[in-house]
């Protein structure tokens, strides 16, 4: 018996000091959290207290609470009324609605539009028909676009999906609104309106829009879960804070739209994960208030040679968001700390790391240094390719010139001059910048990188036969003479045409290493970082033209590095090394902990001098250009070939959340568009786009493991290799255009952020 007592007390004390069970609580997202949490904390409380429950709380965007809805990984739910809308009621159930002492302003919509829009009231908007853009919130947003929808459709103003774009945020609806131009409006909630007036906009009054009042948010529950019942009493009886229960929540519910009339319908149906770049400053912001560690935001730039100039507008733009919602939300935790690059991406990330983007100088000479890089200067052909580019130019000029001669019977002394005449134009021609004259046709950008790395010797040669040629003029007066050596020019010049192709065939593939020699992205990237880091330093260099190693330890010993950076190189394999599959030099001017990447980790600040090597490497696409060797590493003694880091990985997320990013951005150089197959040599690139995409699953297992955005540029977007400054600054400012959200004149499906649609990150009050 007493056994059996002693048990039951164990028992008991088990259960009073038992942990109370979770409850998993997902939030739609709110612009101003500035009273949110001190509700939450309150609730907290209560759940605790009176059902023993200890609620997690996790703040998401509306595709992000659909998500989770759907799937099961979240018990309780704070939605808007669209959403309740949408969701099945045999599943969940609604327990009550946000306390409300009537219809306030902040439930109400309002439409606003440029004061130079030429849409100076609602008559206009009528009037302007097709003309017509609108941006809206989010299909499920009903202050942000099924109420105004609706009162618009009512007064006759129909909106098709051509002249519709969202911007899933109301305060991205007011940036761009004041950044585009033509008869455009947008509807925001009222609130935001109220908050944050844009004194280049005004609002249009909308017949009957005063009319449609949106409803408070809901609180919803999974039915018949255990907690369901204890929670939708609690709630009925008043006891739970800022909630109470509305017997006509649900009718009004019932009468919102199920579906939009029309095409527009369809809308409904687009990717949840489409987000502004404000959902990530506000996700950092919700995190900064819920942590005693502010959000650690790491911004992943991509591998893609010349297409990566789109990363630095982009960035740009996200260093402006960062900068205004500091201030705006008095929280001076809102920053990058983490810049990890790869290939292309590794030049921004490097410089974003300087502190670069952060102002507008600082960009615009980022921008420059971009707009510098020039495609004849980076891919320099070995000399046996270009020797024998040289030739087969002057060849073909040669047959030209031949003919000409024969046509007009000019003789071998006007020959010789036509000859001296044209190999000297053709001399100056390739100094001269005519890529400007070809603009955004980068593949007439191509073609003259090509016939520039040929022309200047080519024009050499045909002097040195004008001049061989004026030479023997004097020798030989006999004109049957200078026919056979007419014939024979012919003969040479046909040969040389027909097989010097061949013969460079079997040089490139057989002969040479690589198709381009590194000495040309070395020298343009030593003197546009030199003059960046000598205006970050605030004084000139004392080389003229430093050294790599010199221009390495200059950032280091100016201590230019204003945030955490990571070069992500591939190591040629070596079976005498073991070498790991991939390094990252990192190096840590905020002393933040060591990252864990073991022997695949080289620390900058104790090998200074190795960081343009590494970024040298990390680009060098292999075989197009040559491997870096890096002598001295992994031990004194030894060497490691690096080449493009993006062999490894692409979009390097593995070292960003192995050092404790929290939340990450990843800005690709690449569009969406799917790999084209057709004949054998669309197939073959297919291919080969299918390997290197499987040598990415590193990073791709990683996802979900942090906070997850990835921002794509929209197609078409500029090739590998189209270094030319028309080309590079119409890329930069795209990035800058789709990161902020500005949108298009031609209202294009455009560069968006996607958030990665994973598991909810909870926080317990």
């Amino acid at each position: 018996m007493s056994r059996h007592l002693i048990w039951m007390f164990l028992l008991l004390c088990a259960w009073a000091w038992a942990e109370p069970a979770t409850l998993r609580v997902g939030i739609l997202s709110f612009e101003d959290p500035s009273n949110l949490y001190k509700d939450l904390r309150a609730q907290s409380k209560v759940l605790k207290q009176a059902l023993h429950l200890t609620p997690s709380f996790a703040i998401g965007t509306y595709g992000e609470l659909f998500h989770w809805l759907e799937n099961d990984l979240i018990d309780v739910a704070v939605i808007n009324s669209g959403q309740l809308s949408r969701l099945s009621q045999e599943k969940w159930q609604y327990i009550g609605s946000a306390q409300t002492t009537g219809h306030e302003p902040q439930y109400l919509s309002v439409i606003v539009t440029r004061k130079n829009s030429g849409l100076s009231n609602f008559n206009d908007v009528k009037a302007a028909g097709s003309r017509l853009r609108l941006l809206a919130v989010d299909p499920l947003s009903v202050s942000g676009f099924i109420h105004p929808i609706s009162a618009l459709r009512q007064q006759g103003v129909e909106i098709t999906p051509q002249q519709l774009r969202f911007s899933y945020s109301h305060s991205n609806s007011l940036r761009w609104l004041s950044q585009a131009d033509g008869p455009e409006i947008a509807c925001v909630w009222a609130s935001t309106w109220e908050r944050h007036p844009h004194p280049e906009l005004q609002e249009i009054k909308v017949p009957g829009l005063d009319q449609y009042h949106s409803l408070p948010v809901a609180l919803v529950a999974r039915r018949g879960a255990p907690t369901t019942a204890g929670l939708a009493q609690l709630v009925s009886s008043g006891k739970f804070p800022g909630f109470h229960f509305d017997p006509d929540y649900m009718s009004e519910v019932d009468k919102l739209p199920d579906n939009l009339p029309g095409a527009l319908g369809a809308l409904s149906g687009r990717p949840l994960d489409r987000v502004g770049i404000d959902d990530l400053v506000m996700t950092m912001h919700h995190y900064n208030l819920t942590h005693d560690k502010p959000a650690r935001l790491a911004v992943v730039l991509a591998g893609g040679g010349a297409k990566c100039s789109y990363q630095a507008g982009a960035v740009r733009a996200l260093e402006e968001s960062l900068q205004t919602w500091s201030k705006r939300l008095n929280d001076d935790q809102l920053d990058m700390r983490l810049v990890v690059g790869t290939s292309g991406g590794a030049i921004n990330a490097l410089s974003v790391a300087m502190g670069l983007t952060s102002t507008a100088e600082g960009y615009t000479a980022l921008s420059e240094a971009w707009s510098d890089l020039d495609q004849s200067e980076i891919i320099c052909p070995p000399l046996a390719v270009r020797i024998n580019l040289w030739c087969w130019l002057a060849c073909v000029t040669a047959l030209v010139i031949l003919a000409v001669n024969w046509t007009f019977r000019l003789g071998k002394p006007r020959s010789m001059v036509l000859t001296f005449v044209v190999g000297v134009s053709m001399y100056v021609i390739s100094h001269l910048r005519m890529r400007m004259l070809f603009g955004a046709d980068s593949n007439l950008q191509h073609v003259w990188a090509w016939l520039s790395w040929g022309i200047e010797g080519a024009g050499l040669v045909l002097v040195l036969v004008a001049v061989t040629g004026f030479l023997t003029l004097n020798r030989d007066r006999r004109q049957q003479r200078v026919v056979h050596r007419t014939g024979a020019l012919v003969r040479l010049a046909i040969g040389g045409v027909t097989l010097l192709p061949l013969l460079q065939a079997w040089t490139v593939f057989c002969f040479e290493e690589v198709v381009s020699e590194n000495r040309g992205i070395e020298s343009a990237l030593t003197r546009n970082f030199g003059k960046l880091i000598e205006r970050q330093s605030g004084y000139p260099s004392a080389e003229s033209q430093p050294t790599i190693a010199q221009l390495s330890r200059r950032v280091f010993d100016n201590k230019l590095l204003k945030r955490d950076l990571v070069l992500a190189a591939s190591p040629l394999t070596d079976p005498e090394l073991q070498l790991p599959g991939e390094m990252y030099f990192y190096a840590s001017p905020l002393n933040s902990p060591e990252p864990p990447y073991a022997n695949r980790g080289i620390a900058l600040v104790k090998r200074p001098e190795l960081l343009f090597d590494a970024l040298l490497g990390s680009a060098a696409i292999y075989p197009l250009f040559p491997a870096r060797t890096i002598h001295d590493l992994p031990k004194p003694g030894q060497h490691v070939d690096l080449v493009d880091g993006s062999f490894a990985h692409r979009s390097p997320l593995e070292p960003a959340v192995l050092w404790g990013a929290t939340h990450v951005l990843v800005i690709e150089a690449s569009t969406l568009e799917p790999t084209v197959r057709g004949n054998l040599l669309d197939n073959f690139g297919a291919s080969l786009t299918y390997l290197y995409d499987e040598a990415q699953l590193v990073d791709v297992r990683l996802r979900g493991q942090t906070v997850l955005y990835t921002l794509y540029p929209s197609a078409p977007h500029i090739g590998l290799l189209d270094f030319s400054p028309y080309l590079i600054r119409g890329s930069i400012d795209k990035g800058y255009r789709e990161a902020s959200g500005a949108p298009t004149s031609a209202y294009q499906k455009g560069g968006a952020l996607h958030k990665e649609l994973g598991p909810p990150i909870f926080w317990t009050p």
